[in-house]
Parts: C-alpha cells; structure tokens; sequence
C-alpha cells in the first residue's frame, strides 16, 4: 500500500514532487515508485501540460495543438509515438523499446474499432467486448468474441471467451518425448529409468520402455511434476500409472519438512507467471504457502487414501489462490494401493476450479522402497474466465487479486480497462490514453489540464473524477460523469418500479370493479392511461382482478336477493328484483371483460404513436407526453439521459427549492420546432436538452 504526500508549486495546482513513504519499487506491482531522483519530479510547458516525470524517468514529453501527447522519452527505455486525426481519435502508437536486443519496434494502427499491431489484425473493438482472431499455423483462421462484463462506472472487470479449449499434458518417460516433456514437466530425466522385472504390459504408449523411480532413500523423493495457472471455471482430469514390489513401501522414511524441500527443489525451474503471480521463486505459493502442517493435513484428509498398510506413494494435486490460500476443495492425494507386482491407475476424476490461482500436480514416495510411475495425465479444459481486474479507485490494477489465463503469445491481453480507457503499459509508462488527456493511475491525476475547465471551476484542473472515482467516471478525458447506478440505487429502483407496478394494478382493479358494478361505465382502457411496459401489464392484471371480483360480488348479490325475498315470502320483492337484476349485470360483465381483452404488452413506440395521433400544435407537453420523450431519450442512449445537443447527461430536474440554484446538466423536454412557429406538443417534435442548452435556445 503506497503512502503518498504531493507538494505543489506556490499558488498553483501543478504538481511539484510526490514521496512514498512505504516505497515498494521491488514488488512489482504497477503501483508509484519512488525515484532516486532529486529535485522537483514534474515540469509543465506554457499550456500545463506534464513534459517530465523523474520518478518514471520520463526526461520529455511534446504535445500537438490539441495538447496531446506525440512523443514520449523514457531515459535508458525508448521512445513512445503518437498519431491523431484532426479531432484527436488516436490513428496509431509507435513503441521503439531500447532494452531489448536487437532494439524492439512494435507499431499499433487503430482504425475505428480495428486494431492492428505490426500489420496484423489483434482485435475489433464492440459494444459489448472484442472480436479476436485467432492464428495458428497450419490451421485456418478463427474468429473468437470475447465479452466484457463491466461495473456501473464502466471499468472492465471481467473477460469471457467464447472457446473452451483443452490441453493434454503427458509424461510418458520415454526418451523420444524427453525434449517436450522436459519443457513441461519437472524431474523427468532424473527419475528415468528403465521397466524393472516383472513391470506388467502397459499398451498406453508404443514403445513403453522406460518409468520414473521414486525412492525417498536411494533416489529422487518427487516424481514427474506440473505446475499449470487455472482460472475459476477450468475443469482438470489426472491419470497416472503406479507399480511397486515390496510391502515395505508402506513405511516412510523421511521428514516432511524434507519432503517440502523437494518439491521446492522440484518446481525451481517453472517459469510460469501471469505477470504478478508466479509459480515458483523465493515469493510463490510453493515457497511460502505450502506449510508441513498443510502438507500433512492434505495426505490424512481422506483416510481412504492414506492406509498404513500401502505404500507411502502418491498423486498429489494442491491449488493455491492468488491470496496465497489452498483451496481445499482443489487439493487431495491419490495413495498407491492394490498388491505388489500389479500395475494400478491412479485416477482423479474432473472436476471444477473454485478460484483462480496455480494448481501443484506431481506425484512422490515418501518411503525408502521402489515405488515406480509412468504416464502421467493431466487434461486442462479451460473455462470462458480470460481475465479477471479489480482496480483501486483511480484506475491503478490491485495486481495481487487481479488474474488471466495464460493463453500464450497470440492472446493479445485486454487493454480497455478503467472506464474503458485504453490502458498503455511499455516502458513502464503505465499511463491511460483517453482521448482528450493521459490519466496517470498511480497518483490519480491528469497529466494536462481539464479541456472544459469552465465547466468545474471549483476544481483542480488536473483532479480526476472531482476527486470522487466511486461516483463518477470520465471516459474522454474531458469531464466527469456519474456512472451507472450502483447496487444500492439499483435495489432502490427495483423498489420503486415494484411500488409502480404494485399501485398501477391496485388502479387497474379499483377501475375495472367500479366500472362493473356502474353497469360498464367509466372502464379506463390501458391505452388512455399513458402506461407502458411491466406498468401496462400491472394494470392490466389489475383490471382482471377486478372483473373477477366482480363476478364474485354479483353472483353474491344475485344469490342475496333471492334468499332475502324466499324469507319475506314475497313481501321483498320490490326490493329483491333490481338488486338481483343489478348482481347478474355485474357478473356478467365482469365474466365478460375477464374473458375477453387479452393482457397486451404496451411498447414505448405504441405509446408515443397514440400521443401523436392528437395535433397539439402551438401547445406545451402534457405530463405523459413529457415522460415518453424522456424515455426515447433514454433508450436511444443505452439506458441514459443526455442532452441532445451537447450531450451531457441530464438527470431529472428535482423540486426548485428557495435559495437553491439548479444544476446546469438538469434534464428539461423542449419542443423542437418552437411552440410560437406551431411546433406541436407531441412526442415526435420533442427533445432532451441540458439547463444550459434549453436556456441558449430560448
């Protein structure tokens, strides 16, 4: 966690130095770091933009007119090239990377959604994810839709793919194999050895010569060994033959803690990391999660696999979170049983990852007998989980819980991530590239001043989000918006829309039961009452609840009357007959309307067609007519209200209280042809405009 103090230029908001007192620089975890330098880590030119970052050994920055970024140095790094359009939309980055040998150039071309690096098509860009062509050689091009699952500021959280692959993992021993196998697995060649007297025929590979040997005394204590990174939703299936001779094998004769230095030893040489995560080194889950006590909690777990009269000889499968937790429902042992000189299959069925992180498959012998294995299985079946992010609330990644699946060199890594901003990680710049201005995560400040600073003159011009990133988003680079509605605004509007529904039905059924017993009069069709959607059909379940509480009240009514004039004996007849010729009506029509006049859904685009039929010109909007306009506005950009001629979101204008001034971005229903030229009053000659726009036209 950094521990960050800024100082700032007298009188001014331009940054001067930021220190961390909790520098983590060796982490490497994408957060601040902390330079050596001395002096001031920032410099602006004339229009205030940054042109240096010491701490990021950014040495200068130029800008184009439109105060963006057209060529970064990074000292003892490269160099960083941008081209624009004439309005800013980025046409490509050039990354010319010094550190490597020979010096790396890559070239990203960005044409509209399209997106090309050096010449070849990574991905298109859409609404809802990407498409990502996939190239393999030999094989004929494949296009995969990968989808993104956003929060309600619009940061991409998590990525799903549409291919569930599989891959299949063998050591067989053999020394035909030896290069591939080597190169997955660990202790292959040390534990080779050839089929010992008596090994039973084993047809699972042609030739089957050779297996490895496991002996906790007088040879290697960890056999054939995998380390794959699985996501929540992979699926893993292992199969491993085993053959031992001597019923000795059922004592051990080593430590635990002598055990777990094998298998450190044994994983030493796995390269495998998503960036963050890593499967072996002084800081991996092998290295400092794997306690004895763990250890030895995993072989006792299930007594069925650790019989003290069978060998101490196992298949292990061990998952780790990237919190450094094993996932118990992910990890158990497979004993060695049968009899000597038999060979058996160890098999551990498929089953589903619960957590994203690194699972350990190896197999051992903790005695000082022979106990010997060969064609060890592993089948991975991947999930549609690609990528998983969680971000601090400036849009710096909390890479310790963040994850993705390693899908090799061909899988470009997605780059849309805080708000949906393009994320640009070379040369550790570690920078977003919105439009109109670069956001630096690790400070949560814009590196050039806000483009529509008269619009928030309370503020800092370099400030992010007005200093709320919970609440507001900035997509562009250009002014905050408030995001999506959260989970506690969405629970509050289930609860209005339920009382909407609840009390559109209570009208529908008070309407339909009046108008029965008023012999049909005064019956409100849901076309006449500017209803539409799950509020329509409320009222009109409502209506039928009515009608049949109506047919319940008349028959009643019938049957009261009859029984009313049999006690008289005639004497209430007078009486009697209209009440019972008022009850049958009733019931009548009720049975009729419940029979007939079928629930129809109501769609904005029928609503607004009914309210348009009438020509109101010259006259204002009536209530209903003001509310179909907003919810056009509302569907035609994605669930939000935005002024339709600046585009600014625009939230319902709110009661006006005394001494309060409104919001300028305040939603009001204009007319588009104006009302004095005979603009008619109607949906179709309304718009959404902001405060500020409606007050501009007027």
């Amino acid at each position: 966690m950094d521990n960050l103090t800024y100082t700032y230029q007298a009188n001014s908001n331009k940054l001067l130095t930021v220190t961390d007192a909790s520098n983590t620089s060796t982490a490497k975890l994408g957060d601040f770091n902390d330079g050596t330098n001395t002096g001031d880590d920032y410099t602006y030119n004339g229009n205030g933009n940054l042109i240096s970052d010491q701490n990021k050994q950014i040495t200068s920055i130029s800008y184009n007119l439109l105060n963006l970024p057209e060529k970064i140095l990074v000292s003892g790094k490269g160099t960083i090239n941008y081209l624009y359009t004439a309005d800013g939309r980025k046409l490509k980055k050039t990354v010319v990377d010094s550190t490597s040998s020979p010096v790396k150039t890559t070239v990203t071309d960005y044409i509209e959604g399209l997106v090309y690096e050096r010449d070849t098509l990574r991905y298109i860009i859409h609404e809802e994810g990407r498409i990502r062509p996939e190239y393999d050689s030999g094989k004929a091009l494949v296009y995969h839709w990968d989808y993104f699952e956003k929060d309600h500021l619009g940061n991409v959280r998590v990525v799903l793919g549409d291919n569930a692959d599989t891959s299949v993992y063998a050591a067989t021993m053999e020394t035909a194999s030896s290069v591939t196998e080597n190169a997955l697995f660990s202790n292959i060649d040390n534990t080779r050895t050839a089929l010992p007297a008596g090994y039973p025929t084993d047809e699972t590979t042609n030739p089957n010569a050779y297996v490895a040997r496991l002996n906790a005394e007088s040879g290697e204590k960890i056999g054939p060994s995998i380390v794959l990174r699985v996501m929540a939703g992979d699926t893993l299936q292992l199969g491993v033959k085993a053959f031992y001779k001597s019923t000795a094998a059922s004592t051990s004769s080593t430590t635990t803690s002598s055990m777990l230095a094998a298998l450190i030893q044994a994983f030493s040489s796995s390269t495998i990391s998503d960036g963050t995560h890593a499967a072996a080194g002084t800081n991996s889950v092998i290295s400092s999660a794997y306690t004895s006590s763990e250890y030895e909690e995993l072989i006792s777990k299930d007594a069925d696999e650790n019989l003290a009269t069978k060998p101490k000889a196992y298949l292990t499968y061990v998952l780790f979170d990237d919190l450094f937790n094993m996932v118990d429902d992910n990890s158990g042992v497979k004993q060695v049983q049968g009899n000597p000189d038999e060979l058996q299959t160890l098999t551990v069925e498929k089953f589903l990852i619960k957590k994203t992180g690194f699972v350990y498959i190896y197999t051992s012998n903790e005695s000082g007998e022979n106990v010997y294995f060969d064609n060890l299985v592993v089948v991975h079946n991947r999930g549609p989980l690609l990528e998983e992010t969680h971000y601090y609330p400036f849009g710096l990644t909390m890479a310790g819980i963040s994850s993705n699946a390693l899908k090799g060199a061909n899988y470009p890594e997605n780059r849309k991530k805080y708000s949906g901003i393009e994320y640009t990680s070379e040369l550790d710049l570690d920078i977003y590239d919105a439009q109109f201005r670069n956001l630096d995560p690790q400070i949560g400040r814009w590196s050039q001043i806000d483009p529509k600073i008269e619009n928030m003159e309370a503020w800092s011009p370099y400030a992010s989000n007005y200093d709320n990133p919970i609440r507001y988003n900035d997509f562009l680079g250009d002014e905050p918006a408030e995001g999506g509605p959260g989970l506690w605004e969405r629970l509050g509007n289930a609860v209005v829309q339920t009382g909407q529904q609840i009390v559109s039905a209570a009208a529908g059924a008070t309407n339909a039961y009046v108008s029965n017993n008023l012999l049909g009069g005064g019956r409100i069709d849901v076309d006449n009452t500017g209803l539409i959607g799950g509020n329509a059909i409320a009222y009109q379940v409502g209506q039928k609840l009515g009608d049949a509480a109506a047919v319940y009240t008349g028959v009643v009514e019938y049957l009261a009357a009859g029984a009313g004039e049999f006690f008289s004996a005639g004497a209430g007849t007078a009486l009697a007959v209209p009440v019972a010729i008022h009850g049958t009506t009733t019931a009548g029509l009720g049975l009729k309307n419940l029979l007939t006049n079928p629930i129809r859904n109501i769609t904005l685009e029928e609503r607004a067609a009914k309210l348009n039929e009438k020509d109101r010109s010259g006259k204002d909007f009536t209530p209903a007519r003001r509310e179909v306009v907003k919810e056009q506005n509302k569907v035609k950009n994605g669930g939000t209200m935005k002024c339709e001629n600046c585009g600014v979101e625009t939230p319902n204008a709110q009661k006006s209280k005394k001494g309060v001034t409104p919001p300028k971005n305040e939603a009001h229903v204009d007319h588009v042809k104006r009302k004095r030229e005979g603009g008619r009053g109607n949906p179709d000659n309304g718009q959404v405009l902001c405060g500020g726009c409606n007050v501009e036209k007027h």
